[in-house]
């Protein structure tokens, strides 16, 4: 793995993903490695757990270091990172310089978020949707 700077040379492309992963599944194998695929650095923003109480309506079956550590330690991201302590304020994005963010096929509320943040604050940044990968067994909210 390689030790990220959070400002990204000319040359490198980053990709960052938001998740919870909770509970790492083959969808979520899936998804890491495809947005692996679209570019040279891959950052995983993980939902502080206060704020996977408020988007899911439950808390979290892992801490937060325990999903950042199995995350890292399965190998399907280059960093992980904690992601913003409030909703809709994406200051993680401002910090991490993302060329590409990927999303979950289920992340269209993030997805729309994401582009309302863009246009209020002049950013440019690829939004790539990654497919599904046998939704019906490998969702997160089905594995419970």
């Amino acid at each position: 793995m390689k030790k990220l700077m959070m400002t990204p040379s000319n040359n490198m492309t980053r990709v960052l993903v938001f998740g919870t992963f909770d509970h790492l599944h083959p969808g979520h194998e899936h998804f890491l490695k495809a947005a692996q695929a679209l570019g040279d650095e891959l950052i995983a923003c993980l939902s502080p757990d206060k704020i996977v109480l408020k988007l899911k309506d439950r808390e979290v079956m892992n801490s937060y270091s325990k999903r950042k550590k199995a995350l890292e330690s399965a190998g399907f991201c280059d960093k992980a990172v904690q992601g913003d302590s409030s909703l809709g304020g994406y200051q993680i994005i401002k910090k991490i310089k993302p060329d590409i963010i990927a999303l979950g096929y289920d992340q269209k509320a993030l997805k729309a978020d994401l582009k309302r943040w863009m246009a209020e604050n002049e950013q440019s940044i690829v939004l790539k949707t990654i497919s599904a990968y046998k939704p019906k067994i490998y969702k997160s909210s089905l594995l419970k």
